[in-house]
């Protein structure tokens, strides 16, 4: 039977062994799921860096910026992921939940 590949393990080790793919993203929201914020961020800030037109990545940048209340940047971030991938509802309900927080209008 085959390994979960999301499971935080395997992620860690591909992302090891691939420092530059794309599965930055995935390693980085499992690491806000598991509730390790600023490995997440470390992780998704470098992804970022290396894939700035990924929207998953700016989305789970965002999301790790709002986890740690940086209300600005998750919202940049969030914007940016939109602007390359406006299909993403869970980016669009958290921009929602931030601009209600900030007084902004939806």
């Amino acid at each position: 039977m085959m390994n979960n590949f999301f499971e935080l393990s395997n992620l860690e080790q591909f992302y090891a062994d691939n420092p530059n793919s794309i599965i930055f993203a995935f390693l980085a929201a499992r690491y806000i799921e598991l509730g390790l914020i600023d490995k997440a961020h470390t992780v998704a800030e470098k992804g970022v860096k290396q894939h700035p037109t990924y929207a998953f990545g700016h989305y789970v940048l965002g999301l790790s910026y709002y986890h740690t209340n940086d209300l600005t940047q998750a919202k940049n971030h969030l914007e940016q992921s939109l602007a390359f991938d406006n299909k993403n509802p869970r980016a669009w309900q958290l921009m929602g939940e931030m601009n209600e927080k900030l007084g902004m209008p939806l």
